[in-house]
């Protein structure tokens, strides 16, 4: 494989994944805007909330963390493609620093999976039940193997960058 072949499937790779991450954006912003909406109205709309009597601190944290944990995962999911567009352009694909993204993103997906399945403790102040979703664990287990599995491809990218 050639020097010009290596650097044409680069570039390819880079054009990608900027699209990729624009997609990933434009979906990121129209979700942010959803949870925004929902978390004001939640908040501040007189009777869209049945705020409980010595519960109200509870019921706001609830609905306050429903809307702060996908802003953290937003902002994890643009700084793990902003760290591959540098890896990409020096030469790399995958970036170590990238796995630690992975796996604190697992970890926030885990509390928002469970913010999300109790919301309605936020809103309505129904303390009666705890939901606990199957994905509240099935996904971040996911996201770890995925983290996981680009640890390892990391790591063997490291090796063959030695050898050759």
């Amino acid at each position: 494989m050639g020097t010009n072949q290596i650097q044409s499937e680069s570039i390819k790779t880079l054009k990608i994944c900027k699209w990729l991450f624009i997609a990933t954006l434009v979906f990121s912003l129209i979700w942010l805007t959803w949870i925004s909406i929902q978390t004001y109205n939640q908040l501040f709309t007189p009777g869209c909330t049945q705020w409980k009597d010595g519960y109200e601190w509870i019921q706001t944290f609830i609905l306050i963390l429903y809307w702060a944990l996908p802003v953290a995962l937003i902002i994890i999911q643009v700084i793990f493609f902003l760290k591959l567009f540098k890896s990409l352009k020096n030469g790399t694909i995958f970036n170590p620093s990238c796995t630690k993204l992975i796996f604190y993103w697992g970890i926030i997906y885990f509390f928002y999976s469970f913010v999300y399945s109790n919301a309605g403790m936020g809103a309505y102040g129904n303390f009666n039940t705890l939901t606990l979703d199957p994905s509240l664990i099935a996904i971040p287990i996911m996201i770890f193997i995925f983290g996981f599995l680009y640890s390892l491809a990391t790591k063997v990218s490291e090796e063959n960058s030695l050898t050759i």
